[in-house]
């Protein structure tokens, strides 16, 4: 496992969120094409189908991203299960797979708020588990 591996998978969870938001917000639009299409009238030039076909690229690779982010954390999980250090284990998993900054990691971790203990503790354990 690799720290750049680690990060990736924490990077695509927030890229599946933002993809998520950004189609919602498309969604008033949406509501407009059932109008449309309930009262017969279609224009296949304007706004509308573009949204549509928007939100439809949106969506396959939202659900491009969740399939590869699946895959990634089935794979990280897989390596923790080895990791034989209790704490290392947690903050990779705090931090990485849920998304806790290293003030609210080391507040779970060690019942206080110094980022620079659990960022060190990782720095220097993670010589022992990741590869470089």
């Amino acid at each position: 496992m690799t720290e750049e591996k680690l990060k990736t998978c924490r990077g695509k969870e927030l890229e599946i969120q933002l993809l998520q938001a950004q189609i919602e917000s498309l969604y008033d639009t949406r509501k407009a094409v059932w109008t449309v299409i309930e009262s017969g009238k279609r224009d296949l030039s304007g706004p509308i189908p573009r949204t549509l076909e928007k939100i439809d690229k949106l969506r396959e690779r939202m659900e491009q991203t969740a399939l590869q982010y699946i895959a990634e954390r089935e794979e990280i999980e897989k390596w923790l299960e080895a990791v034989t250090d209790l704490n290392f284990r947690n903050i990779v998993r705090l931090h990485f797979l849920m998304g806790y900054s290293w003030a609210q990691t080391c507040k779970k971790v060690y019942g206080y708020a110094d980022p620079d203990m659990c960022r060190k503790y990782y720095r220097r354990k993670s010589q022992n588990f990741l590869e470089n």
